[in-house]
């Protein structure tokens, strides 16, 4: 038994990759024929970036943040253009109201905002020597940041950013025309994830907590008076923490959230009450995970899962497609409904792919969740080329 959960996602690691090299030459070379024909962008030697996300600007080009600083795919003609501005990217969204992106960049991790516009002349320039500075603007009281998250409550743009040791709530200022910050919490551990619900920011930390946004208290949001919820209440104490918290219906007769685990995914309400009966299990130790309606994706070291979350009304259950995939890296969600940007690396080689939920469905298999206890069908590559 490893000591730790990270102890043993290590070692996990080091035995997909013997089982991965003890595969016969003829499996490992169609499995990358198919990948090398499904790729939006591949990356050799000199060439290859280090990516950690991607994010839709137009409906043809991918704004990709990596080490080497900010990017621009054209996922028509599959060619990549350096934004100059910027240093290491690790996360990006577009504040639609502002209309501007806000990352997370720099060796000092800081959160700052750029002009969309801005970002669209730099590109328009790109032929030219000497290319549009982005000139972002930095928030110097916000670094150290792995992780935010923006939406609005009552009406009013906020930010969530996370540190090591504690969160940062911003709230936009029409007077000022900036955001300030409002609040920080400490936190016993690294906070995983962020959602904003309209009213308050449910995070996960230690456990899952809901933070309402007028005296902003931090209170448990898992219903620790509901027994069916006892593995989830306590999964820290057997270092199962939370990863993510995904929405997966936004009825407003109905919001249900799918709060995943290290060893499982739990649906609740809006109030953080079982919502419905069966859990869903990980076929292995999950490393990330994104939801794009109705599909999730659920990335391992050398492997993803895309599980159909049924709606809460329909009968049956959940149905699983398995792929093998070198170190998949999800970086944000595709151009196309229900499909995701994941980059696989192998050797010294880097693919950034599209993957669609909704071409796996011949090769679905369904979960029995019997005895908790789960099905899968392998199934061949669903990955397009081009959108």
């Amino acid at each position: 038994m490893a000591p730790s959960f990270p102890d043993k996602q290590r070692w996990v690691a080091v035995l997909e990759s013997v089982v991965a090299g003890s595969r016969g030459s003829r499996e490992k070379t169609e499995a990358d024929a198919k990948l090398l024909g499904n790729s939006l962008l591949k990356l050799e030697g000199d060439d290859r970036l280090d990516i950690n996300c991607t994010l839709p600007l137009t409906d043809q080009i991918v704004l990709v943040g990596s080490e080497e600083g900010l990017y621009a795919l054209n996922v028509i003609k599959n060619s990549l253009t350096h934004i100059p501005g910027l240093d290491s990217v690790f996360q990006i969204q577009i504040l639609k109201d502002l209309d501007k992106l806000l990352m997370i960049t720099g060796e000092d991790r800081a959160l700052c905002l750029v002009d969309i516009k801005r970002v669209k002349q730099s590109l328009a320039q790109s032929h030219l020597p000497a290319q549009l500075d982005l000139t972002p603007y930095i928030f110097e009281a916000v670094k150290g940041c792995h992780l935010f998250s923006s939406g609005k409550i009552e009406n009013g743009m906020c930010i969530c950013a996370a540190m090591p040791n504690k969160i940062t709530i911003l709230r936009y200022n029409d007077t000022l025309n900036k955001f300030c910050i409002r609040k920080e919490i400490e936190t016993s551990e690294p906070c995983s994830c962020i959602h904003f619900t309209g009213y308050s920011i449910i995070i996960g930390t230690n456990k899952f907590y809901e933070m309402e946004m007028k005296q902003y208290v931090l209170e448990e949001f898992l219903d620790k008076n509901d027994v069916t919820l006892a593995s989830a209440v306590f999964a820290a104490s057997s270092h199962s923490f939370p990863i993510s918290i995904i929405q997966v219906s936004s009825s407003p007769q109905k919001v249900e959230y799918l709060l995943c685990f290290h060893e499982f995914g739990v649906f609740v309400d809006a109030y953080g009450r079982r919502s419905r009966t069966d859990d869903i299990k990980w076929s292995r130790l999950p490393l990330s995970f994104a939801y794009r309606e109705p599909y999730l994706f659920v990335t391992y070291f050398n492997s993803l899962d895309v599980i159909e979350v049924q709606s809460h009304s329909a009968l049956g259950p959940h149905s699983y497609a398995h792929l093998d995939i070198p170190n998949p890296r999800y970086l944000g969600p595709a151009i196309s409904s229900g499909a995701v940007y994941l980059a696989s690396s192998y050797q010294n080689k880097l693919r950034v792919i599209c993957c669609k939920g909704n071409l796996a469905q011949d090769g679905w298999g369904a979960d029995s969740q019997r005895n908790g206890s789960t099905r899968r069908k392998k199934s061949a590559f669903f990955i397009c080329a081009k959108e």
